[in-house]
């Protein structure tokens, strides 16, 4: 499958990092507060919903993308969602 690199270029890149480095210390936070006891596999919990968000985001961006390009072949589609909520 090729990737249009308009997508990759219109991503925040430093927005997506600063996030990822956040999820990463709550998962360290959480890692080392429960490494004993009865929650020690939550952090295992917490990378999974992580990567469940990434993955949600990433699908986002391609149904958006898709969206777009359809769209564009008509030329009564609205430019943004928010035009048609306007009349």
């Amino acid at each position: 499958m090729p990737v249009d690199r308009r997508l990759l270029v219109n991503v925040d890149w430093v927005m997506l990092a600063v996030v990822l480095i956040l999820a990463a210390i709550g998962v360290a936070t959480i890692r080392s507060a429960t490494h004993n006891g009865a929650n020690s596999g939550l952090y295992l919990k917490q990378l999974v919903l992580v990567g469940l968000g990434v993955a949600g985001l990433i699908a986002a961006l391609a149904q958006s993308r898709a969206r777009r390009a359809s769209a564009s072949s008509t030329s009564q589609a609205p430019a943004s969602p928010w035009e048609s909520l306007r009349s």
